[in-house]
């Protein structure tokens, strides 16, 4: 798919190889053309504006995910926030919540905008990391950026409400 839209752009391709740059298994592609050279990686076709939107992000642990985070922020220009939603959703599955709100933090340090699913993402955290007060902060400061918030997001802080007073009952 790449290479075609390099030759629709009307550059001769000369040759293709593949190289394996780095730690683990980062396969770097790298097209030669009559003009320059150009070196794509798996994280830019994975994320990229021409990637599907709907496709699922599958990662094999969660040092896999954390590299896909770092490096879709050395990405020039940024991926959509949806893309940094999806590997933040991945980590949320490998139940590493206070990773997630570190990552969200640095996220918006680099001035990388939330969304309503990021947030909700976010809140879930919260919630999950028995820090509801924070959960509810957070709804504030998304009704105050003029987010909508969904229903899902409604049903992570009943959830999270209900988590909370079932474990207190335990104490």
């Amino acid at each position: 798919m790449l290479l075609a839209s390099v030759a629709k752009r009307g550059a001769n391709i000369i040759s293709t190889t593949t190289k394996s740059r780095g730690r683990g298994n980062d396969i770097f592609f790298t097209i030669s053309t009559s003009n320059s050279l150009l070196a794509v990686s798996p994280l830019f076709r994975a994320f990229s504006s021409s990637a599907s939107s709907n496709r699922k992000v599958h990662f094999s642990g969660i040092d896999d995910a954390l590299a896909s985070f770092h490096g879709m922020l050395r990405m020039h220009p940024r991926p959509h926030v949806v893309q940094f939603t999806k590997v933040l959703t991945s980590l949320v599955k490998f139940k590493q919540y206070a990773a997630v709100v570190s990552l969200c933090k640095r996220m918006e340090s680099l001035g990388i905008k939330h969304d309503v699913y990021t947030v909700t993402v976010l809140i879930n955290c919260f919630c999950r990391l028995f820090h509801l007060h924070f959960g509810f902060s957070i709804l504030g400061k998304m009704l105050n950026l003029g987010l909508e918030p969904s229903t899902v997001t409604s049903n992570t802080l009943i959830n999270g409400l209900c988590v909370w007073g079932s474990n207190s009952f335990k104490r």
